[in-house]
């Protein structure tokens, strides 16, 4: 009975599962190719992508999405309203310059950046880690030219996260994370989006940088339609059941 009991509740727990699509803009300076296969892989993984090219999007465009991507270009006052008021912004490349210089979205600067080197390998902090940016992949991974050029982050305050390193004068750091007012920023400084997005490990990166450091603390998952009820049903007989059995044992110690 104890053997049906953990298998049945390991059957319902099953069926409480859930899954959840975020909606997502992209905007930037970026190869349309490049862009293009980071759309391509995003809606492939089940996630809602408007590709608005290298227009910053209106107010009304980001009150439509949860998470917006700037890919190495830069926003606007709508775009910082939008995170004050609980959006989630991820940046690449260049596009960090404007998030932490000009948007002063989190307590850091970019004081510049360039090449370091094909395949750079990026490491994930312990802080990464929590946030779900290593699910999947090695720490430290890599991803050729998409992991070649990186922006220089300083000045990083006591409220940032170093959420990944690189190689450098000891560990720099190549991507930060931290609330601004409601929302959140993933500050990004590498090349991710290059060479098409290449890299199966640096695509996880990104869809780790959404379902987790995004999702994870911002989205109440859907239950999945229907199986809710069936466990329940399942439940139910197994309630009988028990009970069922428990009045034989009783039946039969009187007999």
């Amino acid at each position: 009975m104890k053997k049906m009991l953990v298998s049945v509740f390991c059957i319902c727990a099953g069926f409480n599962q859930s899954v959840w699509a975020a909606d997502i803009i992209i905007w930037g300076n970026q190869d349309a190719a490049d862009q293009g296969a980071v759309v391509n892989f995003l809606q492939g993984s089940g996630h809602n992508v408007t590709d608005n090219g290298s227009t910053t999007p209106s107010a009304g465009q980001l009150a439509a999405n949860d998470i917006a991507i700037l890919l190495r270009g830069s926003g606007n006052a709508d775009v910082s309203n939008w995170v004050r008021g609980g959006g989630c912004l991820i940046t690449e490349w260049t596009g960090a310059d404007w998030a932490l210089n000009s948007a002063n979205l989190i307590d850091a600067s970019v004081s510049g950046g360039g090449l370091v080197g094909t395949d750079t390998p990026v490491t994930i902090t312990a802080d990464g880690i929590a946030a779900g940016l290593a699910d999947s992949i090695p720490n430290p991974y890599s991803a050729g030219v998409a992991s070649e050029f990186f922006r220089d982050f300083t000045g990083i305050g006591a409220g940032v996260s170093i959420m990944a390193t690189r190689p450098g004068d000891g560990d720099e750091a190549a991507v930060l994370g931290g609330a601004f007012s409601s929302g959140l920023v993933l500050a990004n400084g590498i090349d991710w989006a290059d060479g098409q997005f290449s890299g199966d490990d640096n695509r996880q990166f990104l869809l780790n940088s959404i379902e987790g450091f995004c999702g994870g603390a911002r989205f109440v998952p859907q239950p999945v339609p229907g199986l809710s009820a069936i466990g329940l049903i399942l439940l139910a007989g197994l309630t009988g059941l028990i009970a069922a059995f428990g009045f034989k044992r009783r039946h039969q110690s009187t007999a």
